[in-house]
């Protein structure tokens, strides 16, 4: 069989293009999945950037809360102790007869600190007199924390006076 020039560039142009028309699906198709798998592992892994660099942020900031609350703790002397503490405060805040019940807890230690508890009671104190209360007591350069108080409203005196009881510990180095 004979061919003319012509026929047999048709013939060459019709299997190049059957050739490439089949290599489409096995080459080209492979190589679009791979680059869509990879696409969405960089997005998966900035994603998991973005949160490793927020947690990080997160940790800083508890780690710098950590530190200040450590400092505090290691300037609570031990001979310090939490009722004489609070008597003081109270007697500041002009609240040392509205004081009646000081109740230590016991203490509670662990490997690195210890915790002391006090139970105060406080009678007829306005809530002007218990903020001030509390400022003072917040304001001590000593790891103190409030850990609970109970409020009950009194009409003894009238409605704006409350009768409350505060739990209060100290923390200090074991």
């Amino acid at each position: 069989m004979n061919l003319n020039e012509r026929e047999k560039i048709v013939i060459l142009v019709a299997v190049m293009l059957t050739v490439v028309l089949l290599a489409f699906p096995m080459v080209i198709n492979p190589v679009k999945k791979k680059l869509k798998r990879i696409d969405r592992q960089v997005q998966a892994g900035t994603t998991n950037l973005a949160e490793l660099q927020r947690l990080k942020k997160e940790y800083n900031v508890i780690q710098g809360a950590t530190k200040g609350m450590e400092a505090k703790i290691a300037k609570s002397a031990k001979n310090v102790t939490l009722p004489s503490l609070l008597e003081r405060i109270a007697n500041i805040t002009d609240l040392k007869e509205k004081m009646t019940g000081l109740k230590t807890h016991e203490t509670v230690r662990d490997k690195n600190f210890q915790e002391n508890g006090v139970e105060i009671t406080l009678k007829n104190v306005t809530l002007d007199e218990l903020m001030n209360f509390v400022y003072k007591l917040e304001s001590l350069p000593y790891m103190i924390k409030i850990k609970g108080f109970k409020i009950k409203t009194t009409y003894a005196k009238g409605p704006k006076y409350i009768n409350l009881t505060l739990l209060v510990s100290l923390f200090t180095e074991a």
